[in-house]
């Protein structure tokens, strides 16, 4: 992953979400029924906290022509897994085709802010927000 670091662009990330949600002055009840322009991003930073907490640290994302996936995840077998994160329940997702039609990868991941569900043949993986914590086990 080294080759992909370029030293002059940094993602910062707040180090927790409630915090996050008051410093933008939303509640707590309109973050739940997810009536905020800024969901995708609060989802970006839990999923940032999870993975920094219990899977891996430094992580890092991919942008091209505009389009970014949030995180990249190396595997054991050095397999490079793109993981997009959507805060709410509509899934399309068109930064993560365009990384599956440039690059191919033999396994994706999509969280999202509803129940998640697998294909047949687990490569195109879609899990609620909260199973970030499970994707080191990928």
């Amino acid at each position: 992953m080294q080759a992909l670091i370029e030293d002059n662009i940094l993602k910062l990330f707040f180090f927790d979400v409630g915090l996050l949600g008051y410093l933008l002055e939303m509640s707590y009840k309109d973050q739940l029924a997810q009536k905020v322009s800024y969901k995708g991003y609060i989802a970006e930073f839990f999923v940032q906290n999870e993975l920094r907490v219990n899977v891996a640290y430094p992580t890092y994302s991919w942008e091209f022509a505009r389009g970014e996936i949030e995180l990249l995840l190396q595997c054991e077998n050095g397999a490079i897994v793109p993981v997009e994160v959507k805060g709410g329940a509509r899934t399309r997702a068109k930064r993560l085709q365009s990384y599956i039609d440039r690059y191919s990868p033999s396994k994706t991941i999509k969280l999202i802010g509803s129940v998640g569900g697998n294909n047949p043949n687990n490569t195109r993986i879609v899990w609620p927000l909260y199973y970030a914590k499970f994707l080191g086990s990928i």
